[in-house]
């Protein structure tokens, strides 16, 4: 009787997960990408990735990680097929790593591990185009660069801190 109650339990919670996931990838479809915030679009879905293996922990945490990047990588254009699913699982287990040892889960918790999912997704991101377009290291990672379009492609990671931490308070709460 117990085991089934938590099967039940373990049911409910990953569909509670996966209402909200698709409820915020919703809100990131339709909302956040109208919006542009100093040249940059709010990116949620590192954070989903993030807190969510704050929450569960390395395996669990991973699995999601990687089916949500594996699903993102299928429905969203990438810079190279699998990105959000290599960035994803790494932002996902590190995450897992700090909530587990080194920080309690609560708010701060969860406020490092979004702004570390950005940190590391971008600086990924940022990475691959240097390394495929012949850009010079230090040029992609300076917070202002531009391509020759004027748009910004530099290290997004301080800009998306400041937008993005309302979306971690939201996704916790």
């Amino acid at each position: 009787m117990n085991q089934a109650l938590n099967q039940r339990d373990m049911f409910f919670k990953w569909l509670y997960y996966a209402g909200a996931t698709l409820l915020l990838v919703l809100v990131q479809s339709l909302v956040l990408n109208r919006i542009c915030v100093w040249g940059v679009h709010p990116f949620l879905p590192p954070l989903i990735a993030a807190i969510t293996a704050m929450l569960e922990g390395p395996g669990e945490g991973a699995a999601f990680a990687g089916v949500f990047g594996l699903l993102c990588d299928l429905t969203m254009p990438g810079i190279i097929p699998c990105f959000y699913t290599l960035a994803f699982l790494a932002a996902a287990l590190l995450a897992a790593v700090i909530a587990k040892r080194f920080l309690s889960q609560g708010f701060l918790c969860a406020v490092l591990c979004a702004g570390l999912s950005l940190l590391v997704t971008d600086l990924l991101h940022t990475l691959l185009l240097t390394f495929r377009q012949g850009v010079e290291l230090t040029a992609a990672l300076s917070p202002t660069a531009r391509d020759k379009g004027g748009r910004p492609r530099g290290l997004w990671c301080c800009r998306r801190w400041c937008i993005c931490c309302c979306a971690a308070y939201t996704t916790v709460s």
